[in-house]
């Protein structure tokens, strides 16, 4: 019984070592897998991981691509929103008066949670999607501006006119980009070390029996 165990273990483990050498579709497999493997490893060294560490030439790449990272005119503002005109009006009036964006929603919300007026505040570039299309680049406070079904005012504290971004602000998007350069300079030294001839005997036949 212990021996007959003993056999069929070490039959298993043969058939097992020798899967590639018996089935040419698992070998083909598990050679795709290997070379998978081998292609992640080199993206992980050659491009993902040296885009994160290579501080030199991350910067010296956002130096020559500047022109794709530029802010366009930005404003530092205090956006009010509401649904109500009537609400907007005392916004309005409220503000002209120098009251701050948090006195007018404590007493414009009411306390039983309705909510009646928004308030945002930020940087935004010009035409960003959160404020409305025709308010003016100018600094104060603007008119009440109707937009679909929204009223909006808008209380300007400065304008930051259109320029470079820095490095730290566009990080992201740059080690993206930089990314796909050292990418496409790898491709193009591998194209340059390694010719690719094709065997236009094979070729033929392979299509031939793809029609098939």
């Amino acid at each position: 019984h212990f021996y007959d165990k003993f056999v069929e273990e070490q039959l298993n483990v043969h058939y097992n070592a020798n899967l590639e050498n018996e089935f040419p579709e698992f070998a083909a497999i598990m050679d795709e897998y290997r070379d998978g493997l081998l292609l992640f490893d080199l993206m992980e060294k050659e491009i993902w991981e040296k885009s994160k560490t290579d501080t030199l030439g991350l910067k010296k790449y956002y130096e020559t691509q500047i022109n794709q990272y530029q802010w366009k005119n930005r404003m530092d503002l205090n956006l009010l929103s509401s649904t109500d005109l009537a609400t907007i009006k005392k916004a309005h009036q409220l503000l002209k008066k120098g009251k701050t964006t948090d006195f007018i929603k404590e007493n414009l919300n009411r306390k039983e949670g309705a909510v009646n007026i928004v308030a945002k505040a930020g940087v935004f570039e010009t035409d960003h999607e959160a404020l409305p299309k025709n308010l003016k680049l100018e600094l104060g406070i603007s008119e009440i501006i109707k937009e679909g079904n929204y009223y909006y005012i808008a209380t300007i504290k400065s304008i930051l006119p259109a320029g470079p971004k820095t490095l730290e602000e566009c990080k992201g998007k740059v080690i993206n980009d930089y990314q796909q350069y050292l990418e496409a300079n790898w491709v193009q030294e591998l194209k340059k070390e390694f010719k690719i001839e094709v065997n236009q005997s094979v070729f033929e036949k392979v299509k031939k029996d793809l029609k098939v």
